[in-house]
């Protein structure tokens, strides 16, 4: 969790904040965040009350959708908390500390986010049933599984399952497992591989040109390997809680487009492998950026979708988790987002071949229809999420030593003077 910039433009905000300019330059920003918190630290939102009014002169999807969302007030309550909190001194040392808690974490540090983490599966099957499988001897894999305390709770629950699990090995920046495995319990077989190198399985066979590339790529000797796993060939449940680390030494060219090389890994390998009729757990992040939100949109065409936020644990993140049961692996759209993912995945991967890197289709016509079809069902969804982590920010003692910080400077010059415009991640 670390503060990124946003990225609604001018263009975007002028639409939703009148007639005011907000154009690029010197003082923009500060401009900008000023209107933001006049006018989003309310109740209601200032939106155009027809939900189907143009989207042509914003500049990226990603605006387009926040323009929507910003509808409901939940939403426009967690953008104001996040602008206020970004780039503080209080907030910039409170996750630094964290980053570097988490980075140099010893065996008490790992240990106490192993049990974090089944905590969170618990809470994640009251609130969803997500671990609730028809078959009492399930077949599971588990991407990017380290340290394995979802893995460690799905095996509390079905003593005869028989888990396959991927995951970075400790000698290139990876977690310590925590769940025994192999020998210890052969219920569970471990296969210590970069999850967004199973070139085989992510399509490469399909593009000679990707074939030869492969042969001379900075990571030739795993792209070239087969799945590591001769049985089950599909799996009952399949979690996915894989995120970037920055204690993986990777090759340059995979530093711009790691986290969507990531997901794309991710979700292709999880649709690929899983039981019709089964279960999908996935991490995800910001459910308000385009890529997102189209992948949910996908996923509610070919799947009971649920969306789900802890409270025990990453309320102030804007971290989340896609629940897709009884899905349908089968159908035409799962297997066109496959190919979605997969050619994006390529397009990272080779960017020699010069494919295009978009997951999404991020046309005018295309965010259209996908926020007409889905938008409203995302709004009901994602409300729950949005006021989790609100409630955690505003209630964050780094952010009420800001807060206070904010008083006196306001109380000593008259005014309040905030520059603070970005986003909590």
């Amino acid at each position: 969790m670390e503060p990124n910039h946003t990225n609604i433009s001018p263009t975007s905000l002028e639409k939703r904040l009148g007639n005011e300019k907000f154009q690029p330059g010197d003082g923009w920003v500060d401009n900008l965040t000023k209107a933001l918190q006049a006018t989003t630290l309310t109740d209601t939102p200032v939106v155009p009350e027809d939900s189907s009014y143009d989207m042509i002169s914003l500049d990226t999807p990603d605006d387009a959708l926040q323009l929507f969302l910003h509808k409901a007030s939940e939403f426009e309550q967690l953008m104001a908390w996040m602008a206020k909190g970004s780039n503080c001194p209080t907030g910039d040392k409170h996750y630094a500390e964290k980053r570097a808690k988490v980075d140099k974490a010893g065996f008490t540090t790992q240990r106490s986010i192993f049990l974090t983490m089944q905590n969170i599966a618990e809470e994640l099957n009251q609130a969803t049933g997500a671990f609730e499988l028809s078959n009492r001897r399930p077949d599971v894999l588990d991407l990017c599984m380290a340290p394995g305390g979802y893995l460690a709770y799905a095996l509390k629950k079905y003593l005869l399952m028989l888990a396959n699990a991927v995951t970075l090995g400790r000698e290139k920046g990876g977690y310590a497992i925590h769940v025994p495995y192999d020998r210890r319990d052969s219920r569970v077989q471990v296969s210590f591989r970069d999850v967004t190198l199973l070139g085989y399985e992510l399509g490469m066979a399909n593009v000679p040109e990707a074939i030869e590339a492969a042969r001379v790529h900075p990571d030739n000797d795993e792209l070239l390997c087969p799945w590591p796993f001769a049985a089950p060939t599909n799996y009952h449940l399949v979690l996915c809680d894989g995120q970037v680390l920055r204690t993986h030494g990777r090759a340059e060219y995979r530093e711009s487009c790691e986290s969507t090389r990531l997901m794309c890994s991710q979700m292709a390998i999880a649709l690929q492998r899983v039981h019709i009729g089964g279960t999908i757990i996935a991490l995800m992040h910001r459910a308000y950026q385009w890529n997102v939100f189209a992948l949910l949109a996908g996923f509610a065409k070919f799947s009971d979708l649920q969306l789900f936020k802890p409270t025990c644990a990453h309320r102030e993140s804007s971290s989340f988790y896609l629940v897709a049961k009884n899905l349908r692996p089968d159908s035409a759209e799962a297997k066109g987002m496959v190919e979605k993912l997969r050619r994006a995945w390529m397009a990272c991967t080779f960017p020699e071949l010069g494919m295009s890197t978009a997951v999404f289709d991020s046309s005018k016509d295309a965010v259209n229809q996908a926020v007409a079809e889905f938008g409203d069902t995302l709004l009901e969804m994602a409300k729950p999420i949005w006021e989790i982590q609100t409630e955690a920010l505003r209630a964050a003692t780094w952010m009420q030593a800001e807060q206070v910080a904010d008083e006196a400077q306001d109380k000593a010059q008259g005014q309040g003077d905030h520059d603070l415009l970005g986003e909590i991640e």
